[in-house]
């Protein structure tokens, strides 16, 4: 909406822009190991932290929809409480090994 498109034209420009970035990792397989890492270490545990923050704390509907039982008030305790503390470390320790990795990548590159 804010640029003006058709939803055609939105949808093959996305699909364009995502397959030209495929190729590259699919070229080069050391850049598709360091993607993977990314996606698969860093962006999933994100996406976690995300969530717990999202339905511990802000989404009133999904609390609701759990109801008031021991186990629902115990579920929302540890989305609220421990999963996030949890989850802060584990990104931690996966952004630092990817940055590792990253670091690793870019060495070989400038090497050849």
């Amino acid at each position: 909406d804010r640029f003006g498109w058709s939803r055609r034209r939105a949808a093959t420009s996305a699909g364009v822009l995502i397959a030209a970035l495929g190729v590259l990792p699919g070229l080069d397989t050391d850049l598709l190991g360091l993607m993977d890492a990314l996606a698969g270490n860093v962006l999933l545990i994100a996406g976690g932290l995300g969530l717990a923050v999202a339905v511990g704390f802000v989404s009133r509907e999904a609390r609701g929809a759990l109801g008031d039982a021991l186990w629902a008030r115990g579920w929302i305790a540890t989305l609220r409480w421990l999963a996030p503390p949890l989850l802060v470390l584990a990104l931690v320790y996966a952004v630092s090994g990817f940055w590792d990795a990253l670091g690793d990548y870019l060495d070989s590159l400038g090497s050849g």
